[in-house]
């Protein structure tokens, strides 16, 4: 019995240093590149509205993405069932108290949105949190003669879209 929690222990300090590694990484990397967990279109695009919300402040993108990247890296370890995703579901459960694996992802995602939702609204960021309307490029691009890209004026609730695309992720992709 004592083994087993050993072992128990030993695999989550390996998948932590794993998921701390990857935040490292990410850390010396360019803020307005996605990095390989936003693994989907959806998710790029994602990562394009927050790069286009805070082209002007880099080191707040770069904060603002350090709170969601353990969110999008976690639900692509689900998705793709790399190794340990099991464990730390397990793991997780017993720490939010819930029953199975898809209410204990759901309670995961939800802690860290809360985070930095409180991270956005503590440092000036509000406008993550509620609807603002941003110039976005068209879909497909397209451009001035001059070569200057046409954008268009578009609200979003960027926050909040990045949370429904995380739910619309599990219920289709997660298999939980």
């Amino acid at each position: 019995m004592i083994i087993i929690i050993i072992g128990i222990i030993i695999v989550l300090i390996l998948h932590t240093l794993r998921i701390n590694k990857c935040i490292e990484k990410y850390k010396a990397s360019d803020p307005t590149q996605p990095e390989k967990c936003f693994y989907d279109y959806e998710l790029i695009t994602l990562h394009g509205t927050f790069v286009l919300a805070l082209e002007n402040n880099l080191v707040q993108l770069k904060k603002i993405k350090g709170k969601l990247l353990p969110s999008v890296c976690i639900l692509d370890m689900i998705i793709n069932r790399k190794s340990g995703w099991d464990k730390f579901l397990d793991n997780e459960a017993s720490r939010h108290g819930t029953a199975d694996r898809k209410s204990t992802l759901i309670a995961y995602l939800k802690e860290n949105y809360d985070l930095t939702v409180a991270y956005a609204n503590s440092n000036g960021l509000e406008f993550l949190t509620k609807p603002t309307q941003l110039m976005v490029p068209t879909n497909p691009r397209t451009f001035n003669p001059d070569g200057t890209e046409i954008k268009v004026a578009k609200t979003l609730d960027i926050l909040k879209d990045f949370q429904d695309t995380l739910a619309k992720k599990i219920d289709k992709e997660a298999g939980l």
